[in-house]
């Protein structure tokens, strides 16, 4: 890769994911504004070499966590809309190598994203079973069943 110069003038584009983690799954995700970006990391600055560091220094927007994944659209093939392919001219001008290949990516994307959201649930799932078994040992009830209506009820007396 190059400088952020460099790819902003070549034209490339730069989407970022919140990324699931920790039974976190936030779908949040955002294009990047060059000019923002090349503010606050520098034209000289090389996403590629220094990845840690631009990495560790992107937040999400919506829940604030640090856990960023980007996904780079180089200048040709970066949104079909610039290439003629909207709403309104439905000429499709990329080679059956090309359909093929976003096909593909769009497989691989789908099943990746398919199995984050399945590994966050059963995160959550056991983070809520632990939750509640803390909860029944902490309280002393028994945890199997709900408790007894009858229970508090007053000697002596009918309901």
């Amino acid at each position: 890769m190059s400088t952020l110069r460099e790819l902003r003038d070549q034209g490339w584009g730069l989407t970022i994911y919140c990324e699931p983690s920790e039974g976190a799954f936030c779908t949040h995700s955002w294009t990047v504004n060059w000019d923002q970006l090349i503010q606050y990391f520098g034209y000289d600055f090389e996403p590629d070499v220094h990845r840690d560091e631009f990495l560790g220094r992107l937040k999400c927007e919506r829940c604030g966590r640090k856990c960023a994944t980007t996904r780079w659209q180089p200048p040709d093939r970066r949104g079909y809309l610039m290439r003629g392919m909207g709403s309104h001219n439905h000429v499709d001008t990329r080679t059956t190598a090309e359909k093929e290949e976003d096909q593909r990516l769009a497989a691989m994307v789908a099943l990746r994203t398919a199995e984050q959201v399945n590994q966050a649930q059963a995160q959550r799932k056991a983070n809520k079973a632990a939750e509640q078994a803390k909860r029944y040992r902490e309280s002393g009830r028994d945890p199997i069943g709900p408790p007894n209506p009858w229970a508090r009820r007053k000697k002596g007396r009918w309901l």
